[in-house]
């Protein structure tokens, strides 16, 4: 019953490292006082937060981005903040 017990225990945590393995969570926030860029990326969702207050835009939303490359990520996020107005 102890081997057991302990195989069990290596399994679950071998398995819990590879769901963390790979996850990068990377966060950048631009804030110049007239405006905030906000953008998460945990590697499954990119998030975009952008406020500007000089044009009175409050935008806030959520991307699946699983399976795309960082290029890709990068042209999503570079069209969104473009159809924005913000530079």
């Amino acid at each position: 019953m102890k081997y057991l017990t302990i195989a069990l225990i290596t399994i679950l945590s071998i398995s819990a490292c590879k769901n963390h393995q790979g996850r990068k969570n990377i966060s950048k926030t631009v804030d110049d006082g007239n405006q905030l860029v906000k953008t998460e990326d945990d590697g499954e969702t990119l998030n975009i937060k952008v406020r500007n207050y000089e044009k009175h835009i409050d935008f806030k939303k959520s991307f699946g981005v699983k399976n795309m490359t960082e290029a890709q990520k990068k042209m999503l996020k570079t069209h969104i903040l473009d159809s924005l107005g913000i530079n």
